[in-house]
This record gives structure tokens, sequence and C-alpha cells, in this order.
């Protein structure tokens, strides 16, 4: 599920100012030593509730990608690829990625700065994970390195 600026925002600061507030409240309820004290405890775990969402949320991990190391792919007698993907984009290259399976799924963003070089070899706007990696395809082999961001949302098996 893709987030807006506007929940991303909500994350990073909404949401961590309502925790530091909530543990504020629970301080001082602790130390009156009062029925406030119960009511403290219910925000406190409702607190590790809302630090779990925000914890779940998946990292952008800043990569560039290289012009060295692109694969063509071997083509079949009919024209179509022999490997997953299209003749399209006979050349891929595979990214590592640490814990990355098949059933996960990659967002690769290019960085403003590296668009021209990725429209220029014709690179495809989809990827596929495959075990400790990110695969990418191409038309053509880039001519200057990529600079990127992923994010990996963790798949079912």
């Amino acid at each position: 599920m893709a987030t807006t600026p506007k929940d991303k925002a909500l994350r990073d600061r909404g949401l961590a100012a309502l925790c530091e507030r909530i543990k504020a409240i629970r301080a001082t309820a602790e130390q009156s030593g009062s029925a406030v004290a119960d009511l403290a405890e219910e925000f406190g775990k409702s607190l590790e509730e809302i630090e779990k969402l925000l914890n779940d949320v998946p990292q952008s991990t800043p990569v560039t990608i290289p012009v060295e190391g692109w694969k063509r792919s071997e083509e079949a007698v009919d024209g179509e690829a022999l490997e997953t993907g299209s003749s399209a984009y006979p050349f891929y290259i595979d990214l590592p990625v640490d814990g990355v399976t098949a059933a996960d799924h990659a967002t690769v963003t290019i960085a403003p700065e590296s668009y021209r070089t990725a429209v220029d070899c014709g690179l495809c706007p989809s990827n596929e994970t495959i075990q400790g990696a990110i695969r990418l395809r191409a038309a053509n082999e880039p001519k200057a390195a990529l600079s990127a961001e992923y994010w990996i949302e963790e798949g079912k098996e």
C-alpha cells in the first residue's frame, strides 16, 4: 500500500509527537500515585501498539545501479526471452538485497538526476524480486550509473 506525503508527515511527526506526549502523561500519572496511573497503564499499552506500527513502516535504502554487471537474457528461437521478462527488455541486473525473497515486493524509485540516463537506456518501469536480489531490466545497458532508492515489502510465502 503506497503512502502519501500526508501519511508520512503524520507518521514521522504527528505520531512521534503523540507518543512523546503520552509518555509524559504516563510519567506524571505514575508520580501522582492516583487512579490516573491505571489510565496511564492503558495509555502505555496503546503507546506500545503505536510504536510497533511505526517500526513496521518500510524504510528506503539508497542504491547505485551500476554501469557494469548487466547481463543479456538468452533469446529463444521464437524471439521470447528464456528467462522471466520480455524481449523488449533484454538486459538485466540483479541488485543484491539481504533477506529479500521472490515472494517480496520491491519499489524502486530513480533519483531525478538519473532520469535522463534511465530513459536513454529504456529502464523497465517494473522490477521483480528473486532470492537475495531485486532484478531490474532495460532495453539497453545504461551509459552511466543511476542513483535510486528502494523499499521492500515482505510478501507471504
